[in-house]
């Protein structure tokens, strides 16, 4: 048997052969290689204060003796201003928070949120409890009008979107 030198040839080496050689053996090498792959985990807890607002009007009625009428008084108050939303990241991965309020029209109420974007930093193994965090402010103004209702009535909503 002859083998001719281009026949002998390895992919990573040469052989020769001559008309002696009968056998040609050529080692043939495995690799394994090793790799961890971490796909993204999104856990991101949205917690949130009370979303009720309670405008309180009185009116005072003062009497007046020389005209024999009422002259009448209206004065309003908010229960509260401002309410919370906090956002916690326990994802492995960084979170890109966004926290709008859209006011919905007639309703003579507006709002606005404060420190309502971050990115919050992946979690750290083992430290549950130090997760990053934000808090943002709802705070609303305005004096409603004969739309809001002593039942409630929807104002506007709170969008949080997380990237």
């Amino acid at each position: 048997m002859h083998l001719k030198p281009s026949a002998c040839a390895a992919a990573t080496g040469r052989a020769s052969a001559s008309a002696e050689t009968t056998r040609q053996n050529i080692e043939v090498t495995a690799k394994r290689t090793s790799a961890t792959e971490t796909p993204a985990t999104f856990s991101v807890d949205i917690s949130w204060t009370d979303m009720t607002f309670t405008y309180t009007q009185k009116e005072t009625n003062t009497w007046n003796p020389a005209t024999h009428s009422y002259k009448t008084k209206t004065k309003g108050a908010w229960d509260k201003k401002t309410a919370q939303i906090t956002v916690t990241n326990h994802s492995n991965v960084d979170v890109q928070v966004r926290i709008v309020f859209s006011s919905i029209d007639g309703t003579g109420v507006s709002g606005s949120v404060s420190n309502g974007t971050a990115t919050l930093a992946a979690g750290t193994p083992g430290d549950y409890e130090g997760a990053d965090t934000m808090t943002a402010t709802l705070t609303i103004r305005g004096t409603p009008n004969e739309t809001v209702t002593e039942e409630g009535t929807v104002i506007g909503t709170v969008k949080i979107t997380l990237k």
